[in-house]
């Protein structure tokens, strides 16, 4: 079963952000002494107490250490690479969406709120070009009565009450939760997945079938239909 952790420098064991491996991670902060000269040191050597101060104010380089590349961290945000820490986007995403799913991802590490708000954008208008109109709640009640499947209906269904809830006191604010907006982006890559890559998989597997056998089908179709 494949693991998955976010990027944490509280952490020693995560996903690295660049090879995505599930695996130890090294921290260390750039120290430099009274006569300019500098140093990395081992961010785990030092005492609990100085521990959180370090990591809320200075630079930190972090090595994996299987793909052994490193990657940095200012005042605790992951800053390079910048959307290191969210899936890749479905290549079978339309340009207009993928374009979305990006910038969301490049901002993920600065502003979880911006980039729930461009999640949301990039999934209503994937629907809008698959020819649902209105509100989400008219897109999720269209999608259900066409078949959709169990897991997008309650995913689409989540992200409505949220966007729309999650600004009222004692209530999750989706855009505050890093775990949460990640699933944002699997989810948008899900949607594609059943709208775009699985029916053109079919499509391909099927346009290999003897063109005699395809006319016999659609002639078996149209009988039907009758």
């Amino acid at each position: 079963m494949k693991r998955e952790s976010l990027p944490d420098l509280h952490k020693d064991i995560y996903n690295c952000p660049l090879c995505k491996t599930y695996c130890e991670q090294e921290h260390f902060h750039i120290q430099e002494d009274m006569e300019g000269n500098k140093e990395l040191v081992y961010l785990h050597s030092i005492l609990p107490v100085d521990l959180a101060r370090i990591i809320a104010e200075r630079q930190v380089i972090s090595v994996c250490t299987i793909c052994e590349d490193s990657y940095m961290w200012v005042k605790g945000k992951l800053v390079y690479p910048n959307y290191g820490e969210v899936p890749e986007p479905n290549d079978d995403l339309p340009e207009e969406i993928k374009t979305l799913y990006q910038e969301a991802a490049s901002v993920f590490n600065l502003s979880p709120r911006s980039s729930a708000a461009l999640l949301r954008l990039a999934i209503e208008k994937f629907l809008e070009l698959e020819g649902y109109q209105g509100n989400l709640n008219k897109k999720i009640s269209t999608l259900v009565t066409n078949g959709a499947s169990d897991i997008i209906q309650k995913g689409l269904d989540a992200i409505r009450y949220y966007g729309n809830k999650g600004v009222h006191p004692g209530e999750l604010d989706l855009s505050e939760n890093k775990e949460d907006i990640t699933y944002l982006f699997d989810l948008l890559n899900v949607i594609s997945e059943e709208f775009i890559t699985k029916p053109k998989r079919v499509n391909d597997f099927y346009s290999k079938l003897p063109f005699g056998f395809r006319e016999h089908i659609d002639k078996r179709d149209r009988q039907t239909l009758k």
